[in-house]
């Protein structure tokens, strides 16, 4: 199903982010010989923000469509690591962290509930295992990234930002031409339909007595 590989991708972003944030705030604690007591102040936040995300999003899905969930994850995410950029410091790590806890529930709540909506049944305990297997190699990756390269705090904010930002207009622009072209078939469909009916003008009146 598209729909599924396209918000697959998307929630993968996601887990690459909190692999990212985690060993670029590690990094930069350490080498800013940060006190041990603001390691355990970012963990908890992002401890919190899980927790929330937990407790908001099923409320969440009543009202919004899965889709919107999974976008509207990756742009909260780029709003804040813009906002933490800008701001730079300690603190701004930690609210990054918890806005990302928060997100990051948000964001697989609704790719679940899309693989329960669109996936036939036979197929869902496979595929959520394959897309798990899937996330968790995204969520070593993102963290790679921070180990590979010596990145500053703020500059490593930015880049959260930007490749979240391309994440959510991606996965918008993708659901968009994923609709169109299944109106367009859809419509196809229809017109084969219709040009295959008799018309009600061309019965032959000419039978009887």
């Amino acid at each position: 199903e598209p729909g599924i590989r396209l918000a697959a991708t998307a929630t993968a972003t996601l887990r690459a982010a909190v692999g990212f944030l985690t060993f670029l705030v590690a990094f930069e604690f350490r080498r800013g010989d940060a006190p041990s007591w603001w390691f355990g102040v970012v963990l908890v936040a992002s401890m919190v923000g899980s927790f929330l995300g937990a407790v908001v999003a099923p409320r969440l899905r009543e009202r919004v469509v899965e889709e919107r969930m999974v976008a509207g994850a990756l742009v909260a995410i780029a709003a804040g690591a813009v906002v933490a950029g800008r701001i730079g410091g300690r603190p701004a790590a930690a609210v990054l962290a918890a806005v990302v806890g928060v997100a990051a529930n948000v964001g697989k709540l609704g790719f679940d509930s899309l693989v329960q909506r669109d996936a036939p049944d036979a197929a869902q305990g496979r595929a959520f295992a394959r897309f798990e297997s899937e996330f968790q190699l995204a969520w070593v990756g993102g963290a790679l990234l921070p180990v590979a390269l010596t990145v500053p705090q703020r500059v490593g904010f930015f880049v959260m930002a930007v490749g979240l930002a391309v994440a959510a207009l991606t996965y918008v622009t993708g659901r968009r031409a994923l609709a169109a072209r299944q109106a367009a078939a859809r419509g196809l469909a229809g017109g084969e339909v219709d040009a295959g009916e008799p018309e009600a003008g061309g019965v032959d009146l000419g039978r009887g007595g």
